[in-house]
């Protein structure tokens, strides 16, 4: 039984002269690449494009190096390492600049989830880089009113158990439409 034409497979041939997974995304895609196996350094900065585009937000930072291998459905880039499947932009900052410290997040100065360049990268606290981000907890913390115009002052902002803020002066409205239905409850009961 014969090879796989490809150059690094040496799985049998199912047709054209190509295994099945190499036949199958040639049939999906039209081209086939060359794997690299092995050298995950080398496998790494195939798929990495330095020439991307530099970010609106930031342009003091120059371009971005733009992840061009999987991403994921979050829009960061992918690569299997040792059997583990390991987000690119981490695996630039500890192959450029060392290991991330312990406990905290790499956050995109540019914005660019699917860049790599590790010179856009910030190690922050994950509440920090969700504060960062378009999150809805970054949208309601960025709020200076609530609901109903009252600015959240240290003196009309409750902060609840578990860490979320309300306003006190609405609070306090809310707990005297309750007391006054309470009442007229009891009176209408008696």
């Amino acid at each position: 039984m014969s090879e796989c034409c490809l150059p690094g497979c040496s799985r049998p041939v199912l047709a054209r002269g190509y295994c099945s997974s190499d036949y199958e995304r040639l049939r999906r895609s039209g081209k086939l690449e060359v794997r690299i196996i092995g050298d995950p350094v080398r496998r790494f900065w195939l798929k990495v494009d330095k020439n991307g585009p530099v970010p609106e937000a930031r342009p003091d930072l120059g371009p971005c190096w733009v992840w061009t291998g999987t991403l994921s459905w979050q829009g960061y880039g992918h690569i299997l390492i040792e059997g583990r499947m390991r987000r690119a932009h981490r695996v630039a900052y500890e192959m450029l600049i060392g290991p991330a410290p312990d406990g905290l997040d790499l956050d995109h100065l540019c914005r660019v989830r699917h860049c790599v360049n590790p010179a856009h990268l910030e190690a922050v606290t994950h509440q920090v880089n969700m504060l960062r981000g378009d999150t809805w907890a970054a949208a309601n913390a960025a709020k200076t009113h609530c609901v109903h115009g009252h600015e959240f002052t240290e003196e009309n902002t409750y902060i609840t158990p578990q860490g979320g803020r309300s306003c006190r002066t609405c609070r306090r409205k809310r707990l005297v439409e309750l007391r006054k239905r309470r009442r007229q409850q009891k009176s209408s009961a008696a």
